[in-house]
């Protein structure tokens, strides 16, 4: 008897040893993880089986849509879900390249982890007041004062295209802080100022010979 996909389908016959139980190719991805509830990955278990499980049963990657669903569905649940497992589906959607349009289904769900001014994070959505800090001077200097984005500098970069289809480039701090230097008071030093010109005079000597012959000192 030939096993056929829809054999397989019925009689769950795809095993899993760590699981010590059988699956049908419904359950399963070709990953070699999952954070897609009621999925399973087969990918590490039977590495040399690719063109047998995905061309021959039809067993999918997993794609940007599968972890949007999953997404969705835990925002849409009566159960706040762990943040933790919202940022995993976050970072699995952002890596790989998401459209605008395919995020347009949480725009309006409490996916985001956001650390308020009182230092809880919790949920909220994309229209939240929040600022992404991209720059760790900012983090320390903004800690307590406004809501943030929770997550460290590397993921923040790693988020981008994932920030950017939902829209969030003019919430990153580096574009909405203007830097300033004051001085309070300035007095002339002469010992400074001959130093200087020292310096200057000595560094102009130094790169002369590259600069064209319009460039002139004073």
């Amino acid at each position: 008897m030939f096993l056929t996909s829809e054999i397989l389908e019925e009689d769950s016959l795809i095993y899993l040893p760590l699981q010590q139980q059988w699956y049908s190719p419904s359950s399963c991805l070709w990953a070699k993880s999952t954070c897609i509830s009621g999925k399973v990955a087969i990918a590490s278990i039977y590495p040399g089986l690719q063109e047998f499980f995905v061309d021959r049963l039809g067993i999918q990657p997993p794609h940007v849509g599968m972890f949007v669903e999953e997404l969705q569905r835990l925002a849409n649940g009566d159960i706040a879900p762990p943040i933790q497992q919202v940022s995993d589906l976050i970072q699995e959607i952002s890596s790989r390249a998401p459209t605008p349009e395919a995020l347009n289904g949480l725009r309006d769900c409490n996916i985001l982890p956001i650390k308020g001014i009182d230092g809880q994070v919790s949920l909220q959505h994309a229209a939240s007041r929040f600022a992404i800090v991209d720059r760790l001077q900012y983090e320390d200097l903004f800690r307590g004062k406004i809501p943030m984005l929770d997550f460290g500098l590397e993921d923040i970069y790693k988020l981008q295209p994932f920030l950017s289809a939902l829209g969030l480039e003019d919430r990153y701090m580096s574009l909405n802080i203007k830097e300033n230097s004051m001085a309070n008071s300035s007095t002339l030093d002469s010992i400074l100022s001959r130093r200087m010109r020292a310096k200057a005079y000595a560094f102009y000597r130094l790169v002369s010979p590259y600069c064209s012959w319009s460039c002139s000192f004073h």
